[in-house]
Parts: C-alpha cells; sequence; structure tokens
C-alpha cells in the first residue's frame, strides 16, 4: 500500500506510535538472544516522555468530545488504547465516542435523505456535511454532495439556456420577459434513488461489522422520514429479525420487541412471527 493510499487519520495514528516509540526506546547495548524478552520492553509505564504523550492525548479526546468534534476525540483515544491496550477506560471511551458517531451519523443521514425527498438540497448539503464531520470517511454522504453539485450544476445550464416567450409570442432575445409572463418555476430533480442506495449500504456495512444497533438506528430514522419507502421498511424488518434471534437465548423480552416491530413493519414477515410466537410467554 502507498502513502496515497493511507487515509490522514490512520496517517496521523501511525505518525504519533512512530514518535511514540523513538520516545520510549533508548539507545541500549546489544541483548543476547536468550535475554528475557521482558529486558528489551521499553518501560512506558516510567518513561517521561510517554507520560507526557499520554497526558496531551487525554486532553486533546477531552477537549474534542467538550467541542462536538467526536472524529477528533475518536483518533485520541485510539491513539491511547494502543497506547495501553490493557486499559479498560481507553477502550471504553473509545466505544463510546464510535458509538456516538454512529448514532450522529443515522440521524444526519436520515434528515438528508428526507431534505432531498423534499427538494430541499440546501438542507441536505448541510446534513451530509455534518455526516463527513463525524466520519470523514463516509463514502455515502460524500457521493451524494457530488450528485447534489451535479443537479445543481445541471440546472444552473438548463436555466442560462432555455429562454421563454416574451409578452407577443416570439423567443426572447436575450431579455428577461415581465413577471407575468414567465410563468411557475419548475422543481429541480432531485435523485433520491442514490442516496437510498447509499444509506442501505451504509447499513449493511455497519450491521456487517457488528454495529447492527447502528445500522437498525439508520434504518428506524430513514424509514421514519420516508414512510412509504417500501425498500427502506423491508430491509429495517430483516434486521430487526436478525438482532431478534441474537437477542432470544440472552434478552427474550428485546427479541420479542424487535419482532413485534418487524411485523408492525410487515405483517406478512413470517419468520418474525415464527420467532416470537416461540418465545416463552412474557
Amino acid at each position: 500500500m502507498t502513502m496515497a493510499a493511507i487515509s490522514p487519520r490512520r496517517a496521523g495514528l501511525a505518525a504519533a506510535l512512530l514518535w511514540l516509540s523513538a520516545c520510549s526506546s533508548p539507545p541500549t547495548a546489544p541483548v543476547a538472544a536468550t535475554a528475557p524478552a521482558a529486558v528489551v520492553e521499553p518501560a512506558l509505564a516510567t518513561d517521561p516522555a510517554v507520560s507526557r504523550f499520554e497526558q496531551q492525548q487525554q486532553d486533546a479526546a477531552l477537549q474534542a468530545q467538550r467541542q462536538g468534534r467526536l472524529a477528533d476525540a475518536a483518533l485520541a483515544w485510539e491513539v491511547l488504547a494502543v497506547l495501553r491496550p490493557d486499559d479498560n477506560d481507553y477502550r471504553a471511551r473509545l466505544s463510546e465516542t464510535r458509538q456516538a458517531i454512529d448514532r450522529g451519523v443515522a440521524q444526519r443521514m436520515a434528515r438528508a435523505l428526507s431534505s432531498r425527498q423534499r427538494g430541499d438540497a440546501a438542507g441536505a448539503e448541510r446534513a451530509y456535511l455534518e455526516v463527513l464531520s463525524l466520519d470523514p470517511r463516509n463514502t455515502a454522504a460524500a457521493q451524494a454532495l457530488r450528485e447534489i453539485e451535479v443537479e445543481r450544476n445541471r440546472a444552473s445550464v438548463v436555466g442560462k439556456f432555455v429562454q421563454p416567450p416574451n409578452i407577443n409570442g416570439r423567443a426572447g432575445n436575450g431579455s428577461s420577459p415581465p413577471p407575468a409572463a414567465r410563468g411557475p418555476a419548475l422543481p429541480v430533480p432531485v435523485a433520491t434513488l442514490p442516496v437510498q442506495r447509499n444509506l442501505l449500504e451504509h447499513a449493511s456495512l455497519l450491521a456487517s461489522q457488528g454495529e447492527l444497533d447502528s445500522a437498525i438506528a439508520m434504518l428506524t430514522e430513514a424509514a421514519l422520514a420516508a414512510p412509504r419507502d417500501q425498500e427502506l421498511r423491508k430491509q429495517l424488518v430483516h434486521w430487526l429479525e436478525v438482532r431478534g434471534e441474537q437477542l432470544t437465548a440472552r434478552d427474550p423480552r428485546a427479541a420479542r420487541a424487535d419482532f413485534e416491530r418487524a411485523l408492525e413493519l410487515d405483517p406478512q414477515a413470517r419468520n418474525a412471527r415464527a420467532r416470537l410466537q416461540a418465545l416463552p410467554p412474557p
């Protein structure tokens, strides 16, 4: 992999760890091959440079969280989790921050989809930019922003070359006709199918990576914004059934709620109905 293929976030993490290893590993005399491994391990707990670096990362993570910069906070917690792999607090902070990012992304993606379906390109654009501030690698939001820009450019070109007739019925000569002769403004078509496809792909990716709750939250928000979208409902029912099956053994009550929700969305969901009937009575 070339350096150009490495994301800035990963590159920053790699650079930090390289700096850390340089600070925490002072030159030592050659060690015999039979020496215990502990002799050559860096003394992270007592190295002043490491302690300063760790404190800097903690301060950066907390400040980023206070300011709502969750992507920066996640990066700092990730550095600390790599630095101290046995520290449960760092891992918990990283997990909480990533879950907050997923929830924020799901809410904003659903808001963007709703805005585009209403023809509000500016509102959708704002929501997608907020998604990228939370998750700079979100390809669905980036692709949607490109589509909005294409639509905007297309509408601009069409508006430039199409001239309405003048009040005498002949083609205009470039001057604007009176307001009464212009007629109602035509709405700019908005491509919602690519947005829907990106959202469904994003939800499937989250689910495949173990973030099933985030995937369901994203699809739930989108289904509320577009209640007539059958494909969204179908995907939401599927993942509710999957989560219900996972919860059946350890949390039957939560599993029941997922199966009942799936049946509300699709009364013909036979798998959800069969699983619900197999659960013990509440």
